[in-house]
């Protein structure tokens, strides 16, 4: 992905193929983490914020990967990631998926986590979640 950052198709790849190698594999998300893998997805999701695939498979990935591990919600709060889950929630507001990944990779994060909690309120996530709740009221 860091070979070709400015390739949307190389970067919703390679977002993908960190969510499947991460998901339920705790050992391949601390290698994901170690090698600037969350990095690399947020930056890609803000580089192309008009591109569904990359924000869909950004918050499925990001929500898959962070399995309630302080290190990697961490990273995520470091990098502005709650900035950019919910950017990409306001940008994509009739994307159910998008919707459904950032509304559970929010909550996920917030979970018994203060700091996260204020992070998405100062990020107006509240008003956001609530808001793009009104898209989908079935």
């Amino acid at each position: 992905m860091n070979n070709f950052p400015n390739n949307q198709f190389v970067q919703m790849l390679g977002i993908m193929a960190l969510g499947d190698l991460g998901y339920l594999n705790k050992k391949n998300q601390n290698e994901i983490l170690e090698k600037k893998g969350i990095e690399t997805i947020i930056n890609s999701m803000n580089n192309f914020t008009n591109n569904q695939g990359i924000q869909f498979y950004g918050c499925e990935t990001l929500k898959d990967i962070i399995s309630f591990d302080q290190r990697n919600e961490n990273e995520i709060m470091k990098l502005k990631g709650i900035e950019t889950i919910i950017k990409s929630m306001n940008n994509f507001p009739n994307i159910q998926q998008i919707q459904k990944n950032g509304c559970q990779i929010l909550g996920n994060l917030s979970f018994q986590n203060e700091k996260i909690q204020n992070e998405i309120v100062e990020n107006k996530g509240i008003e956001t979640i609530i808001k793009l709740m009104n898209n989908f009221p079935k």
